[in-house]
């Protein structure tokens, strides 16, 4: 029965090598010295080997923005203003020196958008689906029409904290 199991195992290390054998697997100093140790541990584990690549394969969920109104916007901003506001110090370089940090390219792509017809206001919302009572913050891309083209969601928090420091950045 053991050998059954490891029998089975090389095959998954062969198909997986298979599939991996058009990169830079065919140099000969890769095919001792990882080829050799792959193989063996997949054999021994292949049902978790297989377990993680089914997990990988599987689509990712897409996380759905709260949806927000008209009435949930505030007041339009200065670019720049919210760009000085937002800009991100942080001492220990983990998020970059730029407004809304890891979220600037979002911020960026929003900003691009803006012309003569849209502007960027910011908003605060409560999302109805949500039962957890959260306040979710951000600036939102509203157009002539008074319709909300697109946003970015800076903060969100729980009702009964505030957005007094307490907010966490999504």
């Amino acid at each position: 029965m053991i050998a059954l199991y490891l029998v089975a195992g090389l095959a998954v290390s062969l198909i997986l090598y298979g599939f991996n054998t058009n990169s830079e697997t065919n140099k000969s100093t890769f095919h001792l010295k990882k080829l050799l140790p792959a193989v063996v541990l997949t054999s021994c584990f292949w049902p978790i080997v297989m377990m993680l690549i089914s997990f990988e394969a599987m689509p990712k969920p897409k996380t759905r923005k709260p949806p927000i109104s008209y009435k949930d916007l505030i007041l339009p901003v200065n670019i720049e203003s919210v760009e000085h506001s937002e800009l991100i110090k942080d001492p220990n370089t983990i998020v970059p020196d730029l407004p809304f940090g890891h979220l600037h390219s979002k911020w960026q792509n929003l900003k691009q958008k803006t012309d003569d017809k849209n502007m960027i206001w910011a908003f605060k919302t409560q999302p109805k689906q949500q039962s957890n009572k959260d306040i979710v913050e951000g600036y939102a891309l509203v157009d002539s029409n008074k319709q909300i083209v697109d946003y970015l969601v800076t903060a969100k928090y729980k009702e009964n904290y505030g957005a007094n420091g307490n907010t966490a950045i999504h």
